[in-house]
């Protein structure tokens, strides 16, 4: 979920609750991603970092269920018990076969970013690189091959996150894994959003989401990427997030919805669609909640009866109302929370 007011979204494994434990299972909703099939041209520190087995699958939720597995909470907390150790080293650790280097740094950069440590992370991984061109440590005489040493080692570096994609080529590292773009933009007095939303319902209840630490509710989805269909986008948070294919019936809402968040305006365009789950969903089936995480923060999926909808703080406000109503064509709001 990108913005409503608490703005969580999207990737997360779908795990039951187990009383009295947390789950955390950090991934980037920022760097799941169509990825060409012919694979572009890499600088050597990215090739060395990327493994086309690594992608296979559900990657994420396996990236994060094998940190948990070694008892940390976290990809940062795992790593930083590990402070020299490379990207490529540190995803060898985690799966040899199934774990790519980029993969582990995207989850990095997606934590610092929700802690707003991002100038921690640049630091410590700025050390991981020293740390394998300079096995021994900063030069103690910066002679001729001392200066050579460090200018190979910085000149990695900065090549890999400020290269400049040319024809052929991939983008640079941290925008290429970690900034895909979306259609959202600063304007002087508001940021844009284009936002898709899946309205799930079984019966009288219905599915929403919130933030683990917030009180807010919303409805899953995310911001639509460009050249992406609305619906296509609903299709592909569902599917990041929950790890669940679904069917997206028909377009229910156009939301033209005004708030304000953190001190900063919003004006959101929402497309809201009926989405229709499969009989075997272990979302229908299981008792809930579900767990999951975005960025370092853990992410709760729960279903609702739609006379509790009142009690809840549920954004958009219009939706304790229009989620217990039917209309057979699509309808128009404006939202002003």
């Amino acid at each position: 979920m990108k913005s409503m007011s608490s703005g969580p979204r999207q990737h997360f494994a779908l795990l039951h609750h187990h009383p009295g434990g947390e789950h955390s299972a950090p991934t980037m909703s920022c760097y799941s991603r169509s990825y060409p099939t012919k694979k572009p041209e890499l600088h050597p520190l990215e090739s060395a970092m990327t493994d086309g087995r690594s992608w296979e699958g559900n990657w994420k939720v396996r990236l994060y269920e094998r940190v948990r597995e070694r008892g940390y909470d976290s990809l940062t907390a795992f790593a930083e018990a590990r402070p020299t150790a490379s990207l490529v080293a540190l995803a060898e650790e985690l799966g040899p076969d199934d774990i790519a280097g980029v993969q582990v740094f995207g989850g990095l950069l997606a934590e610092a970013e929700r802690r707003k440590q991002v100038t921690r992370f640049v630091r410590g991984l700025l050390v991981r690189e020293l740390s394998q061109r300079l096995p021994n440590g900063w030069p103690t005489v910066l002679d001729d091959d001392g200066r050579l040493k460090v200018a190979v080692a910085l000149g990695t570096w900065f090549a890999a996150l400020e290269r400049r994609p040319g024809p052929g080529t991939s983008p640079p590292l941290a925008r290429w894994v970690c900034s895909p773009p979306m259609l959202s933009f600063d304007t002087p007095t508001h940021r844009f959003h284009l936002r898709a939303a899946a309205v799930i319902r079984q019966g009288a209840r219905v599915l929403l989401h919130r933030l683990e630490t917030d009180t807010i509710w919303a409805l899953p989805g995310g911001r639509v990427e460009p050249g992406e269909e609305s619906a296509a986008t609903v299709l592909r948070e569902l599917r990041e997030e929950l790890g669940l294919e679904a069917a997206v019936s028909r377009l229910l809402w156009v939301v033209e919805n005004f708030f304000s968040h953190a001190g900063r305006n919003y004006h959101e365009l929402g497309m809201y669609f009926e989405v229709t789950l499969p009989d075997d969903s272990p979302l229908l089936t299981g008792p809930g909640p579900y767990f999951g995480s975005e960025s370092g923060a853990v992410l709760r999926f729960q279903w609702f009866a739609l006379e509790e909808l009142e009690r809840l703080d549920v954004r958009p406000a219009f939706l304790t109302r229009a989620l217990g109503s039917t209309s057979p064509v699509p309808r128009h709001f404006v939202v002003r929370d």
